[in-house]
């Protein structure tokens, strides 16, 4: 699950800060689009086919499109800013695709029925240099640092499960 926040894409559009000195706050909201993730899921101990009871499966789980949202307060200095986010991204699962066997050979199996989320909640710190052009239009360079929770619920249709917290 440690990937998913580095896959996870957010399409925002936001209010920018005025342009001049003194303190801001911005509000984002925007698109989550989260990468499939790759790994194991471990089976129920009551799972209903004996054979798969405590199993690890190979798995990959799909999501669908999710939503993000930040708050931002910051200082504007003339050509330097800084600010302190919080930023939340949720996606649900769409479907999960599960290496199995039948005995005899190995085969992927999409479980339909698979349903669940994906969530990040961020905090971060960030700096940011404004290169002015004498237009509307200011670019900047910006760094930043900070952490993130991931978690994450899933269910199949069988009732096995994954509970994270990252």
């Amino acid at each position: 699950m440690r990937n998913m926040i580095l896959g996870a894409l957010a399409l925002t559009s936001y209010v920018t800060p005025l342009h001049a000195e003194g303190l801001y706050i911005e509000g984002v909201l925007g698109l989550s689009v989260l990468e499939s993730t790759d790994g194991y899921y471990q089976l129920a101990p009551d799972h209903p086919i004996p054979a798969y009871q405590n199993r690890k499966m190979p798995a990959s789980t799909n999501y669908g499109q999710g939503w993000a949202a930040a708050l931002r307060a910051g200082y504007q200095w003339t050509m330097f800013r800084t600010d302190f986010e919080v930023a939340y991204t949720h996606n649900l699962i769409d479907s999960t695709d599960f290496l199995s066997t039948n005995g005899t050979s190995d085969f992927w199996a999409t479980d339909p029925g698979a349903h669940g989320y994906a969530a990040t909640l961020a905090l971060l710190a960030n700096g940011y240099l404004n290169l002015p052009t004498g237009t509307a239009l200011t670019p900047y360079i910006g760094a930043g640092g900070g952490a993130a929770l991931v978690t994450g619920h899933y269910e199949s249709s069988i009732g096995s499960y994954v509970d994270a917290n990252v």
